[in-house]
């Protein structure tokens, strides 16, 4: 899909997220880093062609869909908010006269506070760019922004590019709709395709089996101050690169909760909010883990 130039001259770079393998089992972008597309406690849904530009009717995505939320793709929608834009002959959103406010909304599980919620948004424009310092849901920014790819375009206006971008989101709860902002931060912006990929997961609940235990302190303790990858990060409770003190209280402060199918994208099993006295004994139980384990790895160097 282009604006400007041949579909053929379009070749996306060979840039991954993470350590993933390159192939791409869903057609185009990365795929996420730490959970598989069609999981219970996921949805995926990607545009490559659009139909209106003020998402009247709606834009619904025509490469990839797994929301059981929408599974028709009801309430999934992506339009521009300025009024000035066209669809071009080959399915882009683009402005001559300004720039673009473009919008993407994505249903997901309305699971709420208990809740931890992974966003990756990736998106491509061609022309001017994205206004990347105001790409954000609601007032939260992203976590993470990451250039996947950037080819220029021959114009005879000046220098532009096709350019692929990654964000993420890591928002606490799980709300039953997320609005995806992503303004252009000049005129002749044309919005070329995007995906949207999220995990619900129950907090602290890193085993993914459904219920916040010991073995998710085991888990924890065995990856003790490791960092990596948003999502990818066995121990991570709150997504943030690294296993440490603030994954030990979002375990304890979520301990025993539960969810009733076992995976995130479930109810929360009603329980007894847990007292400071459990707390601390959460609390007590990973770190006497994590110094077991810690003293282990000491021993074998």
């Amino acid at each position: 899909m282009s604006c400007c130039t041949n579909r053929s001259a379009q070749v996306l770079a060979a840039v991954i997220l993470t350590v993933l393998p390159a192939q791409r089992a869903w057609a185009d972008f990365n795929l996420p880093a730490g959970w598989n597309r069609g999981s219970t406690d996921t949805t995926y849904q990607q545009w490559e062609t659009f139909t209106s530009t003020d998402g009247n009717p709606p834009n619904l995505p025509d490469v990839g869909l797994f929301n059981p939320n929408a599974p028709s793709g009801a309430g999934l929608n992506v339009y521009d908010s300025s009024g000035t834009s066209l669809i071009t002959s080959d399915g882009n959103i683009y402005s001559f006269s300004a720039p673009t406010d473009m919008h993407v909304v994505v249903p997901n599980y309305g699971l709420g506070s208990n809740y931890t919620t992974v966003l990756l948004v990736q998106t491509r424009t061609q022309g001017s760019e994205l206004d990347y310092g105001d790409v954000a849901i609601g007032a939260t920014h992203p976590a993470v922004t990451q250039e996947l790819m950037r080819q220029p375009l021959s114009t005879p206006f000046g220098a532009a590019y096709i350019v692929d971008t990654a964000f993420t989101w890591v928002l606490p709860g799980n709300a039953a709709s997320y609005q995806i902002d992503l303004p252009a931060a000049s005129t002749s912006m044309s919005f070329d395709r995007a995906a949207v990929d999220t995990l619900t997961e129950l907090t602290g609940d890193v085993t993914r089996d459904g219920i916040v235990n010991g073995l998710d302190i085991s888990n924890m303790a065995s990856n003790w101050l490791h960092t990596g990858a948003v999502g990818a990060l066995a121990g991570d409770a709150n997504f943030d690169g690294i296993v440490n003190g603030l994954d030990i209280s979002a375990v304890a402060s979520n301990w025993l909760h539960s969810s009733t199918t076992g995976g995130g994208a479930a109810a929360l099993t009603a329980v007894p909010e847990p007292g400071t006295h459990l707390l601390a004994s959460a609390g007590a139980m990973i770190l006497v883990v994590v110094a077991r384990a810690t003293k282990r790895r000491t021993a074998r160097r």
